[in-house]
């Protein structure tokens, strides 16, 4: 199954996601889960990267099945609002496709929780 975490700050911008696992739903290489959900993260990174000028701290593991994706800080404000925007967009390709396939793929999607004195 494949695991999508997502990380966002107290006022709920998305900070980081991680994608790890594979989908089993066929064979390697006729998996359209795994196939949807690859094309869905690396063509919005992608895209990101082209129209924003925006670079991802990226980290992948060997053979697939695993992806970490940090929004860079110190973005201006009107860059910041438009990788938003579209990482929302992202995630909720990424919730589409587990609603329709839940077993293959699960999206899990919280806010960072900092304690205060």
């Amino acid at each position: 199954m494949i695991h999508v975490n997502v990380s966002r700050d107290l006022t709920q911008n998305i900070e980081s996601f991680m994608m790890k696992g594979h989908a089993e739903f066929d064979e390697p290489g006729k998996d359209l889960v795994c196939a949807a959900a690859s094309g869905i993260v690396f063509s919005m990174l992608n895209a990101i990267e082209m129209m924003l000028d925006v670079k991802f701290a990226l980290v992948q593991k060997e053979g697939g099945g695993y992806l970490h994706v940090t929004v860079p800080s110190g973005l201006g404000e009107a860059q910041a609002n438009k990788v938003q925007l579209l990482l929302e967009g992202l995630i909720t390709s990424l919730k589409a496709l587990a609603f329709q396939y839940g077993q293959y793929i699960q999206v899990h999607d919280q806010t960072t929780r900092r304690w205060t004195e």
